[in-house]
Parts: C-alpha cells; sequence; structure tokens
C-alpha cells in the first residue's frame, strides 16, 4: 500500500504534464487558413474578398491566396466615362516573423490580377511587399501593403506604377 501511495505523485504528474504540454503545443500552432477583404493592392482600384492558406503550422512561412472583386475605374482617355470591372487576384508569399511573440511580419511575394473590363481586360504583375500584424488568437489580422505594378493592356501596352494596399480579416 505505501509503494502504491509513494506512486501516486509520480502518475499525477506525469498525467498533469502531459496535459500541459499538449495544451502548449496546440497554443505554437496557428491558424491556418484565413480571409481577409482588401482596398487598393493586387487589384489597383477597388475591393476584393481573399482566402488566404498558409503551409506552415507555425507563424510565418509562406502562404498562397485567391480572391474576387471589382470596382469602379474612371477612363480618363476616352472622356471621363466610368467603367465597372472584375478582379480576380492570386499570389504567393512568405511571412518573415520581424518580434519575438511572432505577431509582426514582414511579407515579401508576388501575385497575379486579372481586370475584367469591357472590350480588352488588364494583366497585372505585382511584387508584394507588406507589414503584416496577426496576432495568435487569429481573431484578425492586419496588413498595409507597398507593391510596385507592371500593368500590360490586352493591345500589348505597359507600365509600371508603384501602389499602396490595405486589408483586413481573420484567421481560422
Amino acid at each position: 500500500m505505501k509503494k502504491a501511495t509513494a506512486l501516486l505523485p509520480i502518475i499525477f504528474v506525469l498525467v498533469f504534464g502531459a496535459t500541459i504540454q499538449k495544451a502548449s503545443a496546440q497554443a505554437d500552432t496557428t491558424k491556418q487558413n484565413g480571409w481577409y477583404i482588401e482596398g487598393g493592392g493586387q487589384n489597383i482600384i477597388g475591393a476584393t474578398f481573399n482566402y488566404e492558406r498558409y503551409f506552415s503550422k507555425k507563424p510565418g512561412g509562406l502562404s498562397f491566396h485567391i480572391g474576387f472583386g471589382g470596382g469602379v475605374l474612371p477612363d480618363f482617355f476616352n472622356g471621363g466615362d466610368i467603367v465597372l470591372f472584375g478582379t480576380a487576384p492570386v499570389g504567393l508569399s512568405y511571412n518573415i516573423p520581424v518580434s519575438q511573440n511572432k505577431e509582426h511580419f514582414i511579407e515579401a511575394g508576388t501575385g497575379y490580377s486579372y481586370l475584367f473590363l469591357t472590350g480588352n481586360g488588364i494583366n497585372i504583375i505585382s511584387l508584394i511587399t507588406s507589414y503584416r500584424y496577426m496576432p495568435p488568437n487569429g481573431r484578425i489580422q492586419i496588413r498595409a501593403t507597398l507593391i510596385p505594378i507592371l500593368v500590360v493592356t490586352g493591345s500589348g501596352e505597359s507600365g509600371a506604377i508603384p501602389w499602396i494596399g490595405f486589408s483586413i480579416g481573420k484567421r481560422f
């Protein structure tokens, strides 16, 4: 009986310690899916709704996004008519943690968007450079983006412009 009584504290510590270790391991994992609404960014003018998948269970690492949206674009070259457009952005980026608590990130990547316009569509190729805030609880993610964009029209004309974007969403 004394041996069994002596083993009880050891069994308690082993069971309780395993529970704590399991809970801390779960707290270290990052939610791997996210959604966000972006204004500006890859679609130039307008807004998009995007889905994002993080390939790492830890904060940071590689992610892929795809979205859809649209907006209004004034056509300055053809008498100032207003043009409605749709857009479909996709991108691949890498999130680098820049804080010890892994809530603040620098994102670097590339993206492609197609703007659906009447007549000719526009291809947009962009380099993505962002500051991203993602707290571990996943309730919110915020991103401010600086994007150098290469625009290629359906008629073959092209040009580069600097652009900005802002997004807010949630991880799940």
